[in-house]
């Protein structure tokens, strides 16, 4: 005799969740500037496991922390048309990361 148990739906939301938050579109940037001008660095992976990568220069004169804001947006555009709809950041400067999570 067989014994068929209802399906746990907890523990199947659960798993929907987890692999939601381990699958998603990751941006990682960065920027720095000097005499030269303005470059930037953008990483896009998708939940599938594709990369974009983009090198970026700006004719412009910048600061360090202005090219680490062209990296963000330039990467979130890129996001944009790729079909992002939710993005985790990765940056290296605290100071970009709370300005822009308003928490100076």
């Amino acid at each position: 005799m067989a014994e068929f148990t209802e399906p746990n739906m907890e523990v199947e939301r659960m798993m929907v969740e987890q692999t939601k938050k381990t699958f998603r579109w990751q941006l990682r940037v960065d920027g720095s500037s000097n005499t030269h001008g303005s470059r930037v660095g953008v990483v896009v992976s998708t939940p599938e496991g594709d990369s974009v990568e983009c090198a970026l220069r700006f004719d412009f004169k910048a600061t360090n922390n202005q090219a680490k804001y062209e990296a963000l947006i330039a990467g979130l555009r890129v996001c944009i048309v790729l079909g992002a709809d939710e993005v985790e950041i990765f940056n290296n400067s605290q100071v970009i990361v709370n300005q822009v999570l308003d928490e100076c």
